[in-house]
């Protein structure tokens, strides 16, 4: 009996905030709030040749970013790269990566410090989703399911987080799913990963945080994307696609909420 009164509050607290957000998306579409401007900044995109990676460069390209992008797919990742340009970009370079492996991570993320510079918006979007049953699901597509989801933000945050925190600026992003919050069939190795990823958002805001001048604030309580900024704790929703959401949240300095796990700092 319990578990299904658990089951029946968490639906109606999930309810309760999905309203709230639509209301104050409501309230936000009539008050407009100061935009901080994008352009210029070195925004690396993991997983950019297609989906939600493309659709974030093509979106920051038109903001005047400079992006890198990585994927694994040189094919798509080169599609990406011309799109991006046409869109307006001020600079687009693009690397091939395959983000589960440490060692490749290390050494495209020195190659794009000389050849580009610092990065100063990461954005973990590289993800993979095996789709089957946890006991059909065979063990290395498990451990690969691991390496790309969860590890590569590991070695990513290593590389460019020292530069952020030596600047006093910078994003780290993390795109991530509701399905770390609700049961969903054959998807328990990419349900585990998402919460351990909000888990790490969470600890990285804490430990980066000490010592430093302006202290992170992450958002991570969201259902499937959104960002943190340090700039405010109160959740504000942005509404609207999943790259107007993060755009948008990047913008304004502002969480998004309740539209998922996503680690900002230093607005």
């Amino acid at each position: 009996m319990a578990p299904n009164l658990n089951s029946v509050k968490t639906f109606f607290v999930f309810l309760g905030k999905s309203v709230f957000a639509l209301l104050e998306v409501l309230v936000f579409a009539i008050i407009p709030r100061p935009q901080k401007n994008v352009a210029g900044e070195i925004v690396l995109i993991t997983g950019s040749g297609s989906g939600l990676g493309r659709l974030l460069a093509l979106k920051f390209a038109r903001l005047g970013s400079v992006l890198v992008l990585w994927d694994v797919s040189q094919e798509g990742n080169e599609e990406t790269c011309k799109m991006a340009q046409e869109a307006g970009a001020t600079g687009v370079y693009a690397y091939t990566c395959d983000c589960s492996r440490k060692e490749e991570v290390y050494r495209v993320a020195d190659q794009v410090k000389k050849e580009v510079g610092d990065v100063s918006i990461l954005i973990n979007n590289a993800g993979i989703v095996t789709g089957k049953k946890f006991l059909d699901c065979p063990d290395e597509l498990m451990e690969k399911s691991f390496d790309v989801n969860f590890k590569a933000h590991l070695w990513t945050y290593k590389a460019f987080l020292p530069a952020m925190i030596a600047n006093d600026h910078g994003h780290l992003v993390c795109i991530s799913s509701s399905a770390g919050l609700i049961g969903v069939n054959g998807l328990a190795d990419l349900q585990e990963l998402v919460v351990t990823s909000i888990s790490l958002a969470t600890d990285l805001t804490l430990a980066v945080g000490r010592g430093q001048r302006r202290t992170p604030r992450s958002s991570v309580k969201a259902a499937h994307w959104g960002a943190g900024s340090r700039r405010s704790g109160s959740p504000v929703p942005l509404g609207g696609s999943p790259t107007g959401t993060l755009t948008a949240a990047l913008s304004s300095g502002r969480p998004s909420w309740p539209t998922g796990p996503c680690l900002v700092l230093w607005s």
